[in-house]
């Protein structure tokens, strides 16, 4: 499995059933660049490259430094 076929699998999941940071990213990042089902797709496959160390094959969706930064600033926070 890589982060596309996670996000996907993410992306038909029910909310309740997202993992928090998965939920709590694809909020933020739909509020920087507006709700939308590739907005969302997105986000849960930044969330699968970053937290559960998934590689994603596709270059569309790479992680950047902004999603990254919000990960980290995150598991900073958690361990406080």
């Amino acid at each position: 499995m890589d982060a596309m076929d996670r996000a996907h699998e993410l992306f038909k999941s029910r909310i309740c059933d997202l993992p928090t940071l998965a939920y709590e990213y694809m909020n933020y990042f739909c509020s920087e660049v507006g709700l939308c089902g590739e907005a969302i797709l997105t986000a849960f496959a930044y969330y699968a490259q970053e937290v559960e160390g998934l590689k994603c094959n596709d270059k569309n969706y790479l992680i950047d430094e902004n999603g990254k930064s919000w990960f980290n600033k995150s598991k900073n926070e958690t361990l406080r």
